[in-house]
């Protein structure tokens, strides 16, 4: 990961843990000796993380809403189209059959 989205997570879980200043930048030092974020490397921002991880954060990362479609699943679109009792209308009959 980017260090940008490392300090995002980082603030994130200090909000999620309800750490007031003085305890976040405490552990911040307990745990890779300095205090603020955009001091640190990348290797010490990930240590940090770990830290907060340790303690009880757990990072919730967003889920796609619409997953990319297989090839599979354009062929079985383009079937059932095709092939289906009745189409849904013309014009997506005649998008599907364009379609290689």
């Amino acid at each position: 990961m980017n260090k940008a989205k490392v300090i995002q997570l980082i603030h994130i879980a200090k909000s999620q843990l309800g750490l007031d200043e003085d305890t976040y930048r405490a552990a911040l030092l307990g745990s890779t000796g300095k205090t603020s974020c955009s001091d640190m490397t990348v290797q010490e921002l990930n240590q940090a993380l770990n830290h907060f991880k340790k303690s009880g954060f757990k990072p919730a990362f967003k889920r796609r809403l619409s997953p990319k479609s297989t090839p599979k699943q354009h062929g079985e679109v383009k079937k059932s189209a095709l092939f289906g009792s009745r189409c849904i209308s013309k014009a997506l009959c005649v998008m599907v059959q364009r379609q290689p």
